[in-house]
Protein backbone atom coordinates (compact mmCIF):
# COMPACT_ATOMS: atom_id res chain seq x y z
CA UNK A 1 0.00 0.00 0.00
CA UNK A 2 1.23 3.54 -0.79
CA UNK A 3 1.19 6.42 1.52
CA UNK A 4 -0.92 8.12 -0.62
CA UNK A 5 -3.47 5.26 -0.28
CA UNK A 6 -3.27 5.29 3.01
CA UNK A 7 -4.27 8.80 3.60
CA UNK A 8 -7.03 9.01 1.61
CA UNK A 9 -8.29 6.04 2.95
CA UNK A 10 -7.94 7.88 6.57
CA UNK A 11 -9.39 11.10 5.09
CA UNK A 12 -12.39 9.47 4.07
CA UNK A 13 -12.93 7.16 7.09
CA UNK A 14 -11.97 10.34 8.99
CA UNK A 15 -13.45 13.25 7.78
CA UNK A 16 -15.74 12.46 5.31
CA UNK A 17 -17.09 9.49 7.90
CA UNK A 18 -17.84 7.08 4.99
CA UNK A 19 -17.91 2.89 5.77
CA UNK A 20 -15.63 1.32 4.89
CA UNK A 21 -17.29 -0.67 2.10
CA UNK A 22 -17.88 3.07 0.81
CA UNK A 23 -14.17 4.18 0.62
CA UNK A 24 -13.57 0.59 -0.61
CA UNK A 25 -16.23 1.24 -3.75
CA UNK A 26 -15.10 4.85 -3.84
CA UNK A 27 -11.00 4.23 -4.50
CA UNK A 28 -11.79 0.75 -6.35
CA UNK A 29 -9.49 -1.36 -3.76
CA UNK A 30 -10.78 -4.30 -1.60
CA UNK A 31 -12.52 -4.06 2.01
CA UNK A 32 -9.32 -5.71 3.45
CA UNK A 33 -6.82 -3.10 1.92
CA UNK A 34 -9.40 -0.54 3.52
CA UNK A 35 -9.50 -2.36 6.88
CA UNK A 36 -5.49 -2.83 6.69
CA UNK A 37 -4.88 0.82 6.13
CA UNK A 38 -7.56 1.98 9.11
CA UNK A 39 -5.40 -0.53 11.41
CA UNK A 40 -2.08 0.77 10.69
CA UNK A 41 -1.55 4.72 13.48
CA UNK A 42 1.27 5.98 10.90
CA UNK A 43 2.10 5.58 7.08
CA UNK A 44 3.09 2.45 5.62
CA UNK A 45 6.99 2.40 5.62
CA UNK A 46 7.67 3.16 1.69
CA UNK A 47 10.12 0.74 0.97
CA UNK A 48 7.34 -2.52 1.87
CA UNK A 49 4.79 -0.11 0.14
CA UNK A 50 7.16 -0.21 -3.43
CA UNK A 51 7.49 -4.06 -2.58
CA UNK A 52 4.09 -5.35 -1.69
CA UNK A 53 1.98 -3.39 -4.87
CA UNK A 54 -0.79 -5.70 -4.38
CA UNK A 55 -3.93 -6.27 -2.44
CA UNK A 56 -4.08 -7.08 0.96
CA UNK A 57 -6.55 -10.18 0.19
CA UNK A 58 -5.91 -13.66 0.41
CA UNK A 59 -7.38 -14.33 -2.86
CA UNK A 60 -4.69 -11.89 -4.65
CA UNK A 61 -1.88 -14.19 -4.48
CA UNK A 62 -3.86 -17.36 -5.65
CA UNK A 63 -2.45 -17.76 -9.18
CA UNK A 64 1.20 -17.46 -7.28
CA UNK A 65 0.26 -20.34 -4.90
CA UNK A 66 -0.88 -22.27 -7.99
CA UNK A 67 2.07 -22.42 -9.53
CA UNK A 68 3.75 -23.36 -6.18
CA UNK A 69 1.38 -26.68 -5.79
CA UNK A 70 3.22 -27.69 -9.48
Amino acid sequence: MKVSQWAEIRRLAEVEKLSRRGIARRLGCCQRTVARALRLNQPPDEKRALREMKCACRHSDYPMRANLAR
